[in-house]
C-alpha cells in the first residue's frame, strides 16, 4: 500500500494548477493519469491508471473484390464521441464505428494486390478496458465568428451499456450478411489464415459516474455525480460540487435533468 499526493506531482503544461481558472475536463483527466502513471513507473510501481482505463482501437481497412484486410492498433484512455445530430449515446457510438467507403480517386491502394480497391475504412474496439471513460465532445470552435462554442444538444445515455456491437467481433457479426462482411468477418485471422487468439472483452458497463459542465464555452462550472460501490453507502449516489458533498437521488428523472444536456429547464423534483 502506498499513498500518492496528486497535487505534488500534477501540473498542467508544466505550470502549477490554478483551481479558479476553467480548464477542459478531458485534458485534465488525460494529463493527470499520464503524469501519475509516469511517476509510478519511475518508482517501480504498477501503472494503475493505464491498467484500469486503457483500451485498444482497431483501425480497419477492408478491401472489396479482394481478400485482403489491414489493421492498425491504437491505445485509448477514453472514447471521444460527437454530440451533434445524436439523440442518444448509442447513436453517437453508431456514428463512431460507421466508417466510410474509399472509392474512385480516393480508393485505397492495396499493397498486396498492387492496385487501388474500393475499401471500407472504419474504427472499432479490439480490447475494452476495465473502466470505460466516454468523453462527449461538447466544445468546438466556430470559424466564422472566431469563437469557442458549446454544443448543448440533449444526448441520452443508459444506466447499463452493452459495448459488444462496437467491437471487432460485434462489427464482424453485423457484417456477416453483406459483401463487406464476407471480407471483414475474419479480421481475427492473420494474413496466412491462421486464427489469432481472441481478445477477452468486458462488454457490459454500469454507469458509476458523470461529470457535468454548467455554463458556456468560455466560462462555467464542473460538478460530478459518483456512485458508491465499496463504502458503507454502497449503491447510493453522491453529488460532488466543490467542497460540498451530499447524497443525491439519481433516478431516471433526475439523470435526464442533470446530465443529458439540452435547453435549460427548471429543476423541480417530486418530494
Amino acid at each position: 500500500t502506498y499513498l500518492i499526493l496528486a497535487t505534488q506531482i500534477f501540473k498542467m503544461w508544466n505550470k502549477e494548477l490554478y483551481v479558479r481558472e476553467q480548464q477542459d475536463a478531458y485534458e485534465f483527466f488525460t494529463s493527470l493519469i499520464d503524469q501519475m502513471d509516469e511517476y509510478l513507473k519511475k518508482m517501480g510501481r504498477e501503472q494503475i491508471f493505464k491498467n484500469t482505463f486503457q483500451g485498444i482501437y482497431s483501425d480497419q481497412k477492408i478491401c472489396k473484390d479482394c481478400p485482403h484486410r489491414y489493421e492498425r492498433e491504437e491505445a485509448f484512455m477514453a472514447l471521444n464521441l460527437g454530440v451533434t445530430s445524436c439523440q442518444s449515446l448509442e447513436i453517437s457510438l453508431d456514428q463512431f464505428v460507421r466508417g466510410e467507403v474509399l472509392e474512385g480517386s480516393n480508393a485505397y491502394y492495396c499493397e498486396k494486390c498492387k492496385e487501388k480497391r474500393i475499401t471500407v475504412k472504419r474504427t472499432c474496439i479490439k480490447s475494452l478496458p476495465s473502466v470505460l471513460v466516454i468523453h462527449l465532445m461538447r466544445f468546438g470552435f466556430d470559424w466564422e465568428s472566431g469563437r469557442s462554442i458549446k454544443y448543448d444538444e440533449q444526448i441520452r445515455f443508459p444506466w447499463m451499456l452493452n459495448m459488444e456491437p462496437y467491437t471487432v467481433s460485434g462489427m464482424a457479426r453485423q457484417d456477416s450478411s453483406s459483401e463487406v462482411g464476407e471480407n471483414g468477418r475474419n479480421m481475427d485471422q492473420g494474413g496466412g489464415g491462421s486464427p489469432r487468439k481472441k481478445v477477452a472483452l468486458t462488454e457490459n458497463y454500469e454507469l458509476v459516474g458523470v461529470i457535468v459542465h454548467s455554463g458556456q464555452a468560455h466560462a462555467g462550472h464542473y460538478y460530478s455525480f459518483i456512485k458508491d460501490r465499496r463504502g458503507c453507502g454502497k449503491g447510493k449516489w453522491y453529488k460532488f460540487n466543490d467542497t460540498v458533498i451530499e447524497e443525491f437521488d439519481l433516478n431516471d428523472e433526475t439523470l435526464e435533468y442533470e446530465c443529458f444536456g439540452g435547453e435549460y429547464r427548471p429543476k423541480v423534483y417530486d418530494q
